[in-house]
Parts: C-alpha cells; sequence; structure tokens
C-alpha cells in the first residue's frame, strides 16, 4: 500500500476546503468581506481629520487608521464630547485599533 507524503495530504485537503467553499458560496449562509466603495468617504461624511480618525477607530476599520496615522492625524484629537480615537476603539472592543494608536502615542489616561 502506498502512503503519501505528510505535506501532500495537508496541501491536499486546503485545496478542497477552498473547492468546496467556492462552490457553496455566499448564497449558503457564507458571507462576503464588505466592500468599500470610496476609500476617502467615512462613515458620516466627516471633513475635519480627528473627527474620520474618531469615527474609523469607532468603526473598527484597522486599515483606514493606520492610513490616518500614516498621514500625521493628531491621535489625541478629542469630539466635543471630550471622547478620543483610543476611547472609541476600546469601548468598541478593537484591540487591533487600540494597539495602532497606542503604537503611535495616544494617551492612554
Amino acid at each position: 500500500m502506498k502512503t503519501w507524503p505528510k505535506n501532500t495530504v495537508v496541501i491536499f485537503s486546503i485545496s478542497l476546503l477552498v473547492f468546496i467553499g467556492a462552490l457553496i458560496g455566499p448564497q449558503n449562509g457564507f458571507a462576503e468581506p464588505p466592500k468599500k466603495s470610496d476609500k476617502t468617504q467615512t462613515v458620516t461624511g466627516a471633513t475635519d481629520t480627528g473627527q474620520q480618525l474618531r469615527e474609523e477607530a469607532e468603526a473598527g476599520d484597522l486599515a483606514r487608521v493606520q492610513a490616518l496615522i500614516a498621514a500625521k492625524v493628531n491621535v489625541n484629537s478629542k469630539g466635543k464630547d471630550g471622547v478620543t480615537a483610543l476611547m472609541l476603539a476600546a469601548k468598541e472592543g478593537h484591540i487591533k485599533v487600540v494597539e495602532a494608536l497606542i503604537a503611535a502615542k495616544a494617551d492612554v489616561k
């Protein structure tokens, strides 16, 4: 009896799972990832960059938060209610966004 090398079995198994996933697709309860139509538009159409950062942090959009950080947006800017992006991300449980904001020197106090 012939035995297959372990890596061949693993590759075949993964390929089979991907193929099955493609067959059953989103029509059977497997959701597609959300699509962003316009990278410059924020959740509420904010024009203030601090507000944009707070909205994206609250929504948990790590890529957009990182882009705003890279654009040198003030990570400690506060809204009218005194809330920062870090506070909003933490409240919503977006750990990766919280980590990104802290790494960008967001005030944790």
